[in-house]
């Protein structure tokens, strides 16, 4: 129902009714425009703050997984390594046994104190992993086991050789190395096997590792991807309401007031029902 004001010409229009209102104007249509400005400001910054929360986490764990992949990597160099100097020492000895040279021998010494070098370097790097520790004190115990049969049963029965006539040394050579492979109590194969099986642990953890490496890759990707959907979908929807609760109001309140100015009494004022600044304004 509309009422014309005889004096100015100005016509006023009733306020809708209050279901029409409830439809027509939400709660956000009653806060002031700077509450407006401010509630899409901290919206956006919410989101921005979770996304970088999220992100800022699964850069942690990327950094974590690819540092204990790193590390998976070092401890198989440092068992390659030691498999190696296992091979060495025993072509050594094995020469030795074959040619009674010195530098056989000294292959073999050298390669026991690479073992024994490379032994504390492994074990700081599997401190982590009971499992790796407990193969690891078997390992330096079957080490120290052949070492001390190989000086025992070869090397130093073989040094007694060394003014012997050569003949009667090979011989005497053949029966010191029969006798050693047949008594020995710890082989070349027990060995290998324990560093095989600290290799084989390395190399599923490190899988498993890799695995999770690409797995959080794909996960950051994922919510990367979805927060940057999110924050498009926020950033319409704030366009949208600032233009249809904000702009708009102001834009019609500004073009009536011109039109006020200009002595144009024709135009029609709606009764707005709002507690924000296009009410104070309208009035």
């Amino acid at each position: 129902m509309c009422s014309s004001d005889l004096s100015t010409g100005i016509r006023m229009t009733a306020a809708p009714t209050p279901r029409q209102s409830v439809r027509k104007y939400s709660w956000l249509a009653h806060l002031p425009i700077s509450r407006k400005i401010l509630l899409g400001i901290v919206l956006l910054l919410g989101l921005f703050l979770i996304a970088s929360s999220i992100t800022l986490y699964t850069q942690n764990q990327q950094e974590t997984s690819r540092r204990w992949t790193d590390h998976g990597y070092h401890v198989q160099l440092a068992i390659a390594r030691q498999q190696r100097n296992l091979q060495s020492s025993q072509l050594g000895l094995r020469g030795y046994l074959l040619s009674l040279r010195p530098s056989e021998l000294d292959q073999f010494n050298t390669g026991m104190q690479q073992l024994d070098a490379q032994v504390p370097v492994l074990r700081q790097l599997t401190i982590d992993n009971p499992l790796q520790q407990s193969r690891l004190d078997h390992f330096e115990s079957m080490l120290a086991q052949w070492h001390k049969e190989a000086e025992e049963k070869v090397i130093l029965p073989l040094g007694k050789l060394a003014n012997v006539d050569p003949r009667q040394a090979a011989e005497q050579s053949d029966i010191i190395g029969d006798d050693y492979f047949a008594h020995r109590s710890v082989s070349m194969q027990d060995i290998n096997h324990v560093l095989a099986q600290m290799n084989a642990t390395e190399r599923t953890l490190l899988d498993q590792r890799s695995t999770h490496l690409h797995h959080m890759l794909l996960v950051n990707r994922l919510l990367s991807g979805i927060f940057a959907l999110l924050s498009l979908a926020l950033g319409l929807m704030v366009i949208s309401l600032t233009s249809r609760l904000v702009t708009h109001p102001l834009r019609r309140i500004t073009n009536q007031m011109n039109r006020l100015a200009a002595h144009d009494y024709g135009i029609e004022i709606r009764s707005v029902d709002r507690r924000s600044e296009e009410r104070r304004v309208g009035k």
